[in-house]
């Protein structure tokens, strides 16, 4: 796991650490995301907005956003991936946005799922044909 912002540039997630952040999303389960944060992260969140999942961002809300994170101190606005990818925006009221990056590793299996994913790819024809 990593941190990233829209124009693709990366931090470590200890960059935040013992600093204050703002953070925001718009997924099914907002709760879970704050407490992957607070808990597993160990970042301390000055304020949580969150909005219905699947939202799509109007530009009345990135400019809430926009004033809303302008008012705190944090050192940092934090999202996920799929809600960074909507706002497409490197900071937020003068702070850096950033999105934390959730990767996927295989523990055990992953030369039987390797293989069939291969099979399947396979049958997928060439685009253009």
């Amino acid at each position: 796991m990593r941190l990233i912002n829209s124009s693709g540039a990366t931090a470590a997630l200890d960059s935040l650490s013992g600093g204050s952040v703002a953070a925001f999303c718009g997924i099914g389960n907002p709760a879970a995301f704050q407490a992957a944060l607070e808990k597993k992260l160990g970042w301390r969140i000055a304020d949580f907005r969150s909005f219905p999942d699947h939202y799509n961002y109007t530009r009345d809300d990135v400019e809430s956003l926009e004033h809303w994170s302008r008012t705190l101190a944090v050192d940092a606005v934090v999202c996920t991936q799929k809600d960074l990818v909507k706002i497409g925006l490197d900071g937020l009221g003068g702070h850096p946005l950033w999105a934390v990056e959730i990767g996927t590793h295989v523990a055990a299996g992953a030369e039987l799922l390797n293989a069939r994913l291969d099979e399947i790819f396979g049958k997928i024809p060439p685009t253009g044909e």
